[in-house]
């Protein structure tokens, strides 16, 4: 049996990007992300204690569909299409996909 994924990405936006980034380059890049097979939910924070900080959480049907969407990001990234998306991360220091644990 196939478990759902849920990815989770860490990550700083550049301070005088970040205005641009919520408003124009996150909105493409998730409707991108959102064609992929196996996507279930993607959803945003930004934190309270610390500007540009931002944590994203990516619901997969299961480990196969994430790791293929990020292979693809990763080549769909280097396109000018998602230059300004890319210019705006200062840096990301968390990224690893989970599934629920149970007990064998």
């Amino acid at each position: 049996m196939q478990k759902k994924t849920l990815e989770v990405v860490v990550y700083d936006i550049k301070p005088k990007f970040i205005a641009e980034y919520r408003t124009l380059h996150l909105p493409k890049f998730r409707d991108l992300v959102s064609s992929f097979e196996g996507m279930i939910s993607y959803q945003t924070l930004a934190s309270c204690n610390q500007e540009g900080k931002h944590i994203d959480l990516v619901e997969w049907q299961d480990l196969a569909s994430a790791v293929k969407a990020a292979e693809m990001v990763k080549v769909m990234q280097q396109s000018d299409e998602f230059k300004g998306y890319l210019e705006a991360f200062d840096n990301v220091s968390f990224f690893h996909h989970f599934s629920e644990y149970s007990k064998t």
